[in-house]
C-alpha cells in the first residue's frame, strides 16, 4: 500500500510567511515605480486589523486583495525578488527527498501559498496550492487551500489519509486529524507530535 506523505509550505519547508514576503516586495516595488497609493496601504491595514480581531475565514478575502494588485503589477523581476527572499529550511527539504527515494511513497506538498512559489523552489514535487487565473484584467481565484480546505482538495485528489504530516501550525489541524505521524516544524527544528483526537 503506498504510503502518503504531506508537507507544509509556509514555516514548514520555508521560513516565514510567502503572504507577508509578498506584501513587502509589493510595497517597494510600488515605491520604486512611484504609483504608491495612500489607500492602498490603508486597505492592507484595514484587513490585516480584521484578521486579527475576527475569525481566520477573512485571511482568504485578504490574500485575494493581495494578489488582485500583484497581478496588476505582473512583472517576471518582481516575482524573482520575492522567490530569492524564500529561505528554505534545509532539514525539512532533506526529509523530504528522502520520502521521494522510498518506494510505495507519494509526497505532495499541500498550502494555501502561490503555486507559482512552490513549483519555483520544489519543480519535481506535486503540489496543491492556491491558482489564480487572470483574464481581461480581472483575477479569479480557482482554489485556496486553508484549513478544512485542505482536506477537501485531498479527498478530490483520491488521499484520504496520510501516514506522515508535516506542519508548523495548528491551523493545519484537520490534516493532523487525517495523520497517523505527525511532525511540528519550528525554526527549522523538527518534533514529532501528538494530538487528542477526541
Amino acid at each position: 500500500m503506498e504510503k502518503i506523505v504531506v508537507f507544509d509550505f509556509d514555516g514548514t519547508l520555508v521560513q516565514g510567511d510567502t503572504f507577508k514576503i509578498l506584501q513587502k516586495s509589493l510595497s517597494n516595488y510600488l515605491i520604486r515605480k512611484n504609483v504608491v497609493s495612500f489607500l492602498f496601504f490603508l486597505f492592507l491595514l484595514y484587513f490585516k486589523l480584521i484578521l486579527v480581531l475576527c475569525n481566520k475565514r477573512f485571511l482568504v478575502y485578504y490574500k485575494t486583495f493581495l494578489i488582485r494588485n500583484i497581478e496588476k503589477f505582473n512583472n517576471i523581476d518582481f516575482y524573482q525578488e520575492v522567490i530569492s527572499k524564500l529561505v528554505k529550511h534545509r532539514d525539512v527539504e532533506q526529509k523530504m527527498y528522502q520520502f521521494i527515494n522510498e518506494s510505495d511513497t507519494k509526497v505532495l506538498i499541500v498550502t494555501g501559498s502561490l503555486q507559482y512559489f512552490v513549483n519555483r523552489l520544489f519543480p519535481n514535487v506535486e503540489c496543491i496550492a492556491t491558482e489564480f487565473i487572470s483574464q481581461s484584467g480581472s483575477v479569479r481565484i480557482i482554489q485556496h487551500p486553508y484549513g478544512v480546505g485542505k482536506v477537501q482538495l485531498l479527498k478530490k485528489a483520491g488521499v484520504l489519509f496520510l501516514d506522515v504530516f508535516f506542519t508548523d501550525s495548528f491551523a493545519d489541524r484537520p490534516l493532523m486529524d487525517i495523520s497517523k505521524e505527525i511532525y511540528y516544524v519550528k525554526n527549522g527544528e523538527i518534533n514529532r507530535i501528538t494530538i487528542n483526537t477526541q
